[in-house]
């Protein structure tokens, strides 16, 4: 801080010496003669002390803005930059998972994520299918599979190697591409045995002898092979397991299957409707569960209609089917269907959960409709 030199006209005023600052320090005397200081000379030293703190203080005011300014721009400009080296990582991420996706989805991409197997080759001749054409490879089956939103199928082949002249010993990979991970879960479901050998390949698969099924993502994978030595089942299991891993490490059920009750469920019962559930085509998009109690089995269904406006559409041209006088709103319906029976269910939001029973199986459709509604 300046220091006050001689004021000049005021008798005995030499000079302010020092004003510190706040924080409890002293402020010097002025020096010069005290018995010389008149009232005025005091008031005048009050407005140099005065002046001398505003100064003071406003110098360390603006130096602790000017600090706590810089300090915060140091800060913004470290978050800005980690948020810019964090943005690339995330693009970089994004990038990456979308050339590993495109690269499941393109005949080359699947050719190249098949496994090396020892004394055995990929040939290099890929077969393609469309919707167009799917009935050449299949047949018969075709409509099953364009049922689940079939987008195109490539079919690969292990040839063993050394067989000379003869037709070699070989492997087949049918790689069917679906829309979406349901419609693949449900074309696997609608071909999967209720009692089979299932394996950890993929989300699940099964195998029997030298065939095995799985799905995977969107993807449901065929590999089977007319040759059933050991050698060859085991080998079938190999190109499953290290295929499934490299499209996904860790895939995962459809989402809705979650919300079906474990409790007196049988295993591997789960299918997947898109389309005419209950034989009504306004039914779409309903996921079902065989349970068993006492002996007698009931079926669990849930629809999810992605939306509480198509749930209530639904409904309601379903209560236009039967005829029914009955105020449509959330909660609790019986369904009074002349081909299905009464139909015990549930809406909320998006679902449309409910029971059926045919067998008369001894159970609380309350508690049984309440459990599940707590698991959406």
């Amino acid at each position: 801080m300046k220091r006050v030199k001689k004021v000049e006209g005021v008798e005995g005023v030499e000079e302010v010496k020092e004003v510190k600052g706040l924080k409890g320090e002293r402020v010097k005397r002025l020096t010069g003669d005290p018995s010389r200081l008149t009232l005025r000379h005091f008031i005048l030293e009050l407005i140099l002390i005065v002046f001398a703190l505003v100064q003071s203080t406003a110098a360390q005011s603006t130096a602790a803005q000017t600090s706590f300014v810089y300090e915060a721009v140091a800060q913004t400009s470290s978050a800005y930059e980690t948020a810019a080296q964090t943005s690339s990582l995330y693009e970089t991420a994004a990038q990456t998972f979308s050339v590993y996706e495109n690269a499941a989805q393109t005949p080359d991409g699947l050719r190249a994520m098949l496994p090396p197997i020892e004394g055995w080759s990929v040939i290099d001749d890929v077969e393609v299918y469309d919707s167009e054409n799917l009935y050449d490879k299949i047949d018969g089956a075709a409509p099953g599979f364009i049922l689940f939103n079939f987008q195109e199928l490539t079919v690969l082949e292990y040839n063993k190697n050394g067989a000379g002249d003869d037709l070699p010993p070989y492997i087949s990979i049918q790689v069917y591409r679906h829309d979406t991970p349901t419609d693949a879960f449900g074309v696997y479901a609608s071909e999967r045995p209720s009692e089979t050998n299932f394996v950890t390949t993929g989300t699940e698969g099964y195998q029997e002898g030298a065939m095995l099924n799985f799905f995977v993502d969107n993807l449901y994978v065929k590999i089977e092979s007319p040759h059933t030595d050991d050698e060859t089942v085991k080998i079938v299991r190999q190109i499953a397991q290290e295929f499934g891993r490299k499209i996904n490490e860790a895939p995962v059920f459809p989402e809705q299957l979650l919300y079906f009750p474990p409790e007196n469920k049988i295993a591997h019962s789960e299918i997947y409707i898109p389309s005419g559930f209950l034989g009504h085509e306004f039914l779409t998009n309903a996921f079902t569960a065989k349970y068993t109690v006492s002996g007698k089995k009931y079926q669990l269904f849930i629809i999810d209609a992605e939306s509480a406006e198509q749930a209530n559409a639904m409904l309601t041209k379903y209560i236009q089917f039967t005829k029914q006088d009955l105020k449509l709103q959330e909660g609790r319906l019986t369904i009074k269907d002349r081909f299905n029976g009464d139909l015990e269910c549930q809406w909320k939001g998006r679902y449309i959960w409910g029971i059926i029973n045919d067998s008369n199986a001894p159970v609380n459709v309350e508690e049984v409709l309440k459990e599940a509604g707590e698991r959406f």
